[in-house]
């Protein structure tokens, strides 16, 4: 969590609406007409300066390309970067891993059930 700072602002892309919104499962119009004011709602408040002010990874990912490449390399490293920094703590890179590998969590798709 953290700030962008304004100094930065020009440099991160605005959020920009998709060219087609496509059909609703059910190819309804009324699906494809809450889906585009879905996306619009999101865009307006996405591009806000409130919303580029804050940094939050789960929501809005404005960060350097350098910025998440490091972030991967340390949980790649058991948390911590070449230089030794510690990033993330062992304990939440383990959970990390542990959660992705417990197959008991994983949630089948369209019905399908799970092998």
């Amino acid at each position: 969590l953290g700030f962008l700072p304004e100094e930065y602002w020009d440099t991160t892309a605005l959020l920009e609406a998709p060219r087609t919104y496509g059909k609703g499962k059910d190819g309804k119009m009324k699906t494809r007409v809450l889906s585009a004011l879905e996306a619009v709602s999101a865009i307006f408040i996405g591009n806000t300066k409130s919303w580029r002010r804050v940094s939050l990874p789960s929501s809005n990912g404005y960060f350097t390309s350098n910025a998440v490449a490091r972030m991967y390399a340390a949980l790649c490293n058991d948390g911590k970067l070449a230089s030794g920094e510690r990033l993330v703590s062992s304990i939440a890179v383990n959970a990390m891993v542990n959660t992705i590998s417990d197959d008991s969590l994983h949630v089948p798709s369209k019905g399908k059930a799970p092998a």
